[in-house]
């Protein structure tokens, strides 16, 4: 009899120390979210998204590349202007002379030392004896400038004598002016004969 009654309390200490466990393991699951034949379900949760979206510029290579640069080329044209130099129309007078070869050469020769062209000497004169006249003149005469005669007859329209006189009063003006005169016209005539010999 003793023998289950000790058996019987060493029961009753082991169920008061298992009742515990047993409780708190039973009450602990009962806080647990029943699972119906499968895993619990996990609380939903959004997470947004961020999608980067990066274009990739083509690469070109070669000449290819050169040609989508987007270069412009301008064209210059440039236009190179020669200047002329004027040209000088010969006098009717200095034609005639220059006509005769002969003539222009001793025309020429008398215009030597005035520092101008047979364009420029015989240009206003009436006729080519008025003008020979007066470069002989001033041939005969070096202190008469054939230049200052000019300005006399051409621009004064004074006669040759005229412009003598007033050029030089104590000179003979008359006798001056006759005897250039002469010479224009011989000058003119060998010069007329000798250009009319070669054309036959």
């Amino acid at each position: 009899m003793r023998f289950v009654h000790t058996s019987a309390l060493t029961a009753a200490v082991l169920c008061m120390a298992v009742a515990p466990t047993y409780a708190d393991q039973h009450g602990n699951s009962a806080h647990q979210p029943s699972t119906h034949g499968g895993a619990p379900h996990a609380p939903k949760t959004t997470e947004a998204k961020h999608t980067t979206t990066t274009t990739a510029t083509p690469k070109t290579h070669g000449s290819s590349a050169k040609k989508t640069a987007g270069t412009s080329t301008t064209t210059s044209t440039s236009t190179t202007t020669t200047p002329t130099s004027p040209t000088t129309t010969m006098p009717p007078v200095g034609q005639k002379i220059q006509s005769k070869p002969q003539l222009a050469a001793r025309v020429n020769k008398m215009l030597q030392g005035t520092g101008m062209t047979l364009s420029q000497a015989s240009a206003g004169f009436k006729n080519q004896g008025q003008f020979i006249a007066a470069l002989h003149v001033s041939q005969n005469h070096p202190d008469i400038k054939f230049t200052d005669l000019r300005t006399q007859m051409v621009d004064n329209h004074l006669s040759l004598g005229q412009s003598i006189q007033k050029l030089r009063p104590a000179a003979d003006a008359t006798t001056v002016a006759t005897k250039a005169e002469h010479e224009a016209d011989h000058d003119i005539a060998v010069t007329s004969t000798s250009t009319e010999t070669a054309h036959k």
